[in-house]
């Protein structure tokens, strides 16, 4: 069973691990691997642990790894502290090659979380999401927000053209 157990697919364990807050078994998995994806894994608890701390300037080299912890530091710390998470966002980016899911994904967060905290970016965060990635959950969140700032003309722009998939899906 270990024979088939490749770095590869503990990693893949690890990742599914990690995005289901399941640190005690990303850090068993882990001894399963070399030093230095040890210190990889360590560090991404750490970074789930503390999410301020961990994605404040990082200094780690832009590896996919790398990239993975520092993605969902991020989503986890636009979860506890919306303004340290939009204010380092932008530095993040430029520092590191993230791709377009995890991009998405992040923005979607800072998005939607700007809304709950009722922050004064979170018309230009939503904005900010290319159309291609504006679904019902992103088009809830931007009526929710216009609706609350009493933000018609925003309202009208958010609202005409075509409807997202989904609610065309459902008609």
């Amino acid at each position: 069973n270990s024979d088939l157990m490749t770095p590869e697919l503990i990693w893949e364990r690890i990742r599914l691990s990690m995005k289901n807050n399941e640190t005690s078994l990303a850090k068993y998995l882990s001894g399963k691997l070399s030093e230095p994806d040890q210190t990889w894994v360590n560090r991404w608890i750490s970074t789930y642990r503390n999410p301020a701390s961990g994605t404040r300037n990082p200094q780690y080299e832009d590896i996919p790894i790398a990239r993975d912890i520092l993605a969902h530091g991020m989503r986890r710390l636009a979860s506890s502290n919306i303004d340290t998470a939009i204010n380092r966002w932008d530095g993040l980016k430029s520092n590191y090659a993230f791709n377009d899911e995890q991009i998405e994904e992040i923005e979607r967060t800072l998005a939607i979380r700007s809304v709950i905290g009722k922050h004064p970016q979170s018309k230009s965060l939503l904005d900010a999401i290319d159309n291609q990635y504006v679904d019902e959950t992103i088009f809830h969140w931007r009526l929710k927000d216009a609706l609350q700032k009493k933000d018609w003309q925003t309202l009208i722009k958010w609202t005409e053209g075509e409807a997202p998939v989904e609610a065309i899906n459902l008609r």
